[in-house]
């Protein structure tokens, strides 16, 4: 384990504690406004959900393309998803992150929503990585989709859907819309690296990304439960199809 360690590039331990670090600093912002009440649970909920994921895919690119690097990426969301099972189980006491977490503010729905955010970047990190831009895209989606579909839904949603009347037509226009233009902003900028294994164009990566974001908008629009992972998987299985990797 030593050995592996050592192994490690003093680049990709400072992407790391870069990576680290605005998790870090994403839910001590909003612990902090839970815990003063300067934004209302289902708020400060969300920031923690665009905030978290959305910052953390951007610092992918500052890894190499050594074969542990995603691993050593996907480290920042493992641990915590552990956190998130320890404080869901009553292990260790977090009562902050309860109340900036949760809707109806008690520990078990760690266990549920939270969690199943946790793994999703860790698999979309794992899985995929740098190589393609179905992984980015399912995280885009998930963090900027999904947030945007709960905020606009509750500030402006008065016409339910005909199909779920716990969802409204504006809260899906905002998941597409920001779900699309987030993969899109996303993907685009990776391949400006040159981080896939194929060259992709900016229309072909624009015209993925509104396509994941499309699918996975109506995902969102049906009476599921589980959205923290059935939009990603909606996304990034149009994603994977339309890409081809």
């Amino acid at each position: 384990m030593l050995s592996l360690l050592q192994g490690i590039s003093w680049a990709d331990w400072l992407a790391f504690a870069q990576t680290a670090s605005i998790a870090a600093v994403v839910l001590t912002l909003s612990l902090l406004a839970g815990r003063a009440g300067l934004l209302e649970r289902h708020v400060t909920r969300k920031a923690l959900h665009i905030g978290m994921g959305g910052a953390y895919a951007l610092y992918w690119p500052l890894y190499s393309d050594a074969p542990y690097s995603r691993y050593l990426c996907a480290a920042v969301p493992y641990t915590a998803t552990l956190v998130f099972a320890l404080v869901g189980l009553g292990l260790v006491p977090f009562a902050p992150l309860v109340r900036a977490a949760t809707r109806d503010g008690t520990r078990q729905e760690l266990l549920t929503g939270p969690l199943l955010y946790g793994i999703v970047h860790v698999l979309a990190t794992v899985v995929f990585w740098t190589s393609s831009p179905s992984g980015v895209t399912a995280i885009a989606v998930l963090c900027w989709g999904d947030g945007a579909a709960e905020l606009a839904g509750r500030r402006w949603g008065r016409a339910k859907l005909w199909h779920n009347p716990r969802k409204s037509w504006v809260g899906s226009a905002a998941c597409f819309l920001a779900g699309a233009a987030a993969a899109t902003a996303y993907t685009v900028l990776y391949g400006k690296l040159g981080l896939y294994d194929r060259p992709v164009g900016g229309a072909e990566l624009a015209a993925g990304s509104a396509l994941a974001a499309a699918a996975a908008a109506v995902v969102e629009s049906l009476p599921l439960e589980g959205d923290n992972l059935t939009v990603p998987l909606a996304a990034v299985v149009t994603a994977v199809w339309y890409w081809g990797f």
